[in-house]
């Protein structure tokens, strides 16, 4: 904040090509480490998940060959107690007609996958939302 009581924010170039930025819905209007995108290189179409960390600037990645994989919905575990603690779904389609298309489970502090489960229908590319669990 300025003496005369204006903000100024400084812009930061985090990172090139990514596209749709999700959080840990716990950590909406507060500090917040980690953010989860779809990154697209060379084509419209997001062709890998990424998990980026603000502080230490880190990248980590899914990417799977002739696959193209929506926005990263983040889900905590629960009970989870840091920020991220739970799983990333993306729906994943390939033009490729030996790759059904599939709902993609990541662990979201390795980004390692967990599961993946496919889906005998023609699917598209869009899962757009969040996840509420049951109350």
């Amino acid at each position: 904040m300025k003496e005369d009581g204006s903000v100024y924010c400084q812009p930061d170039f985090l990172f090139k090509g990514l596209e749709l930025p999700g959080i840990n819905c716990n950590f909406n209007a507060k500090k917040y480490r980690y953010f989860y995108a779809s990154k697209m290189e060379l084509s419209a179409h997001p062709s890998k998940i990424a998990k980026f960390d603000v502080v230490s600037r880190n990248l980590l990645e899914w990417h799977q060959e002739n696959c193209f994989a929506s926005e990263p919905v983040f889900v905590a575990s629960p009970g989870a107690v840091e920020e991220d603690d739970g799983v990333i779904l993306s729906s994943v389609i390939s033009p490729d007609p030996n790759i059904s298309p599939f709902m993609l489970v990541l662990d979201a502090k390795t980004f390692t996958e967990i599961a993946r489960a496919s889906i005998d229908a023609n699917v598209h590319m869009d899962l757009h939302g969040l996840f509420v669990p049951a109350v």
